[in-house]
């Protein structure tokens, strides 16, 4: 991949990963309690800390004819209604905001409706597919299950937004080598892939396309400010890492046994 190719792209050194936030208009796929549904206050007082201490987030209001590479960049997925009140907050904070829809759920009760999508979208804020149904896990679906997942939801939040959508963040995170050589096929025409493995950057530094594929860092309910505060400077990912690595270790030997049985129950 040319040098020209990473250039004209906004590469931030850090991504990280919301889904929801506790509010009255709703939260999506998460319940009351969940460890992904999360307390504002807490998350922003992160922010404020990080911006006072010179960390840069990707802002609203950045040039393109100027590209400069921010230090953080946040994601927000699955669509929950309690979406557009997180667009509302970085938008008070001039921080551009990346919102992964899964289109399924649009319109539906504690889901973000089709206004409300082009409501973030207007605030300067990009919009992304999250897949349909949100499948999980989503390494286990067939070469064509997948192409449907993100073809259909492309085809949704192109019809509403009147625009290419080709950044891509995979429901449940849960990926293989496989799952990515999918999802770089060229007939997909995603520019941007999203995981949920906690690296900073890119999750390979070995492109042989022109698709980015980013490490997140998901930010959970039992986190404090100054836990959030470290991640946005870069500290402590090698533990949430390992902790990732070990469970996604575990499940994959969960994959393979069922795997196994069926085939065995197949005879």
């Amino acid at each position: 991949m040319s040098n020209n190719y990473f250039e004209s792209r906004v590469t931030p050194s850090r991504v990280i990963m919301l889904h929801d936030i506790e509010t009255d208009i709703g939260y999506g796929l998460q319940t009351r309690g969940s460890r992904y549904l999360l307390k504002w206050d807490i998350v922003k007082k992160a922010i404020q800390y990080a911006l006072s201490d010179g960390v840069i987030f990707e802002t609203l209001d950045q040039n393109s004819k100027y590209i400069f590479n921010p230090d953080v960049r946040i994601t927000v997925d699955d669509g929950g209604a309690s979406s557009l009140e997180i667009a509302d907050q970085l938008k008070d904070l001039n921080i551009k905001g990346y919102f992964f829809i899964t289109t399924k759920y649009i319109d539906k009760k504690n889901f973000l409706t089709k206004n409300q999508i082009k409501m973030i979208d207007s605030m300067g804020h990009e919009i992304g597919s999250h897949g349909h149904t949100h499948a999980n896990p989503f390494c286990e679906l067939s070469n064509d299950e997948l192409v449907n997942e993100v073809n259909f939801s492309q085809m949704l939040l192109e019809k509403l937004l009147k625009k290419k959508i080709n950044i891509f963040s995979v429901p449940g995170g849960e990926i293989r080598n496989s799952t990515l050589t999918k999802l770089k096929d060229p007939q997909l025409c995603l520019n941007e892939i999203y995981t949920s493995v906690p690296v900073q950057g890119f999750l390979s530094k070995n492109h042989s396309s022109n698709v980015l594929i980013y490490g997140r860092l998901c930010i959970e309910r039992n986190m404090t400010s100054d836990q959030i505060y470290n991640y946005f400077k870069g500290y402590d990912w090698f533990y949430p890492c390992l902790d990732y690595k070990v469970k996604r270790f575990r499940r994959e030997i969960l994959y393979k046994a069922r795997s196994i049985f069926k085939q065995i129950l197949r005879g």
